[in-house]
């Protein structure tokens, strides 16, 4: 099995047009069919969703197109796709993932309630999410409404934040948001292994699945990796080929004076060809933008951010509480901050 998650579809932000479509949906849709063709070469030829498949609830009919084209795809290479709905994409009254449902398309099969599946030879669980107003204090994603199963799942695909704090490097990592609390001690009773969308950062422990986003998001992800799971005897974290749309930070110091960088000299440090571009000159007379831009898009990228900045008491003051609160957050106890947000989960 291949598992995967968040692919965000109809998120725009940070892009340029790529013949009359957005890149950062271009990006994704190619990911998806990526994911579609590792599937293929899977003995299970499955892949698997978990949650925010769409970026919101309700998105541009042209999105619908492009995921129906991808559907299409993987029933061309005998790809069944199993998905759960997310937080972004199951709002209270409306589901994106409804269409599909609605759709009947054969290979892809949309699970709305907690539900086993067996796929190959192994039982999954699904858990798709709940909007906070559905849900039951005690047992949020309804499984008491499951028939008890002797047997323990290879899998409980699942979407939300779990609620435990875990490490990512060097990040402690506390998502709040609408979603929903995956407890995974408590599923860990359930399932061998729990795999959970809704985090983009990427993590495998010894039972805790997180495959993250298929794309950089925006740039604070920028140094994240991109990687999918394959399910085989053991679970393993394989990363995305690379990226033409990956993005890439510039910074241009002309506050001293002197040149820009030469074409050669950007292209050396683009590692892909998304560029936000910060620029710091001692005022504004010196922001050359045209020709900045002009030198990026000759070292073969594209200006999707341009910041400017401008030394003034104001940001120098900024930049220190920055700092001190940078100092701050590393003293702070996060295991605390993670038991204190349990508990307000558990009040009435």
């Amino acid at each position: 099995m291949i598992l995967s998650a968040d692919l965000h579809l109809g998120l725009t932000s940070d892009s340029v047009l790529v013949e009359g479509l957005p890149s950062k949906v271009v990006w994704t849709q190619e990911r998806l069919e990526y994911l579609i063709e590792m599937a293929s070469e899977d003995p299970d030829m499955a892949l698997l969703l978990a949650g925010d498949i769409f970026d919101s609830p309700n998105p541009d009919s042209y999105i619908f197109v492009l995921f129906f084209q991808g559907m299409q795809y993987a029933k061309d290479l005998g790809v069944k796709v199993y998905l759960i709905p997310g937080n972004h994409d199951f709002g209270v009254d409306i589901a994106a993932t409804d269409v599909p449902l609605v759709a009947a398309l054969s290979n892809v099969d949309v699970v709305k309630a907690p539900q086993y599946i067996r796929i190959g030879t192994r039982l999954v669980l699904f858990l798709p999410h709940v909007p906070p107003a559905k849900r039951a204090p005690k047992d949020p994603f309804g499984i008491g409404r499951l028939t008890k199963k002797k047997e323990v799942a290879d899998l409980v695909v699942a979407h939300g934040q779990p609620t435990c704090s875990y490490i990512a490097g060097s990040e402690t990592i506390l998502e709040g948001s609408t979603a929903m609390p995956v407890d995974v001690e408590a599923l860990g009773k359930l399932a061998r292994y729990i795999a959970v969308g809704h985090v983009h950062h990427p993590q495998l422990t010894e039972r805790l699945i997180i495959p993250g986003s298929v794309i950089v998001n925006d740039f604070a992800e920028i140094k994240e990796k991109r990687v999918y799971c394959k399910f085989g005897k053991v679970p393993k974290l394989v990363p995305f080929p690379a990226s033409q749309w990956q993005y890439s930070e510039l910074e241009i110091d002309m506050r001293k004076g002197g040149d820009l960088p030469t074409v050669a000299q950007i292209k050396a440090k683009l590692q892909g060809n998304m560029v936000k571009v910060r620029l710091k000159v001692r005022n504004r007379s010196q922001a050359e933008r045209r020709r900045i831009i002009s030198l990026v898009e000759e070292a073969g990228g594209h200006v999707c951010r341009f910041d400017v900045q401008v030394p003034n008491e104001q940001n120098v003051k900024n930049t220190e509480k920055e700092e001190a609160a940078v100092a701050v957050h590393t003293k702070l106890d996060h295991e605390a901050l993670v038991r204190a947000y349990l508990k307000t989960l558990d009040e009435p």
